[in-house]
Parts: structure tokens; sequence; C-alpha cells
């Protein structure tokens, strides 16, 4: 198997906001991007990443493509973590959100951690 480069951009939040978060907003993004790593905590509840032209407007949105996600287990003592199995491409004019309906001030909030890399 052939090593996957790190990505020279990167984001790892924790505790990940309730709600919508920006990744990499669409105007930014004029060549195409090349998502790397993934790592997903998701906590009790789901974490999502989508990716399209416009931001979803809530966590769930299903007008918006997910293309990365991970939903934990709700019983006491479980975790679950997800790993980005292999580099995805985002094509120019596209952005990337994060969504999620954990709550931040959960005992155990979810996290996520990604590395990208701009084309062109």
């Amino acid at each position: 198997m052939e090593a996957v480069p790190v990505g020279n951009h990167f984001v790892s939040i924790y505790p990940i906001p309730a709600g919508i978060t920006t990744i990499v907003d669409p105007a930014k993004n004029t060549h195409g991007v090349t998502l790397r790593t993934g790592y997903i905590a998701p906590s009790n509840g789901a974490v999502d990443l989508y990716c399209g032209q416009v931001a979803p407007t809530i966590p769930g949105d299903r007008t918006v493509p997910i293309i990365f996600s991970g939903n934990g287990n709700s019983a006491a003592g479980s975790h679950s973590e997800v790993v980005l199995p292999y580099p995805l491409f985002v094509p120019a004019g596209k952005g990337l959100w994060l969504g999620t309906s954990v709550p931040a001030s959960t005992p155990r909030p979810a996290g996520i951690a990604l590395t990208w890399d701009f084309l062109g």
C-alpha cells in the first residue's frame, strides 16, 4: 500500500460547536481540493462533513451531499471513532462544512481532524 501524504492545511476541532462550521469556503476553492486525511470522534451523536456550492442550513440537512460521516453510540461507556478510508477530491467551486447536533457542553463532546491540499 502506498503512503497517503498529509495535507498542508489542517483543522482539529474539539469540541465541535453545535450547528454548521465552515471548513473550506467555496470561493477559496478555485482549482479543487484533495481531502487527504480525516478522523471523526462523534461522541453520542452525528458528525457530518458536507460538500457543495452552498452551505447546509442545519445539521442533518439532506439537500447538501454528505461525504464523510460518523454516528456515535449513545450507550454509557461507549466510544466510536471513524477514519477516512481514502483521499477525496472536491471539485473547484465547492466548499466543505461540518455539521453536528452534539452539544459542545456534552461531558464527552465530538471532535474532528482533517488535512487537505488546494490544487493548482
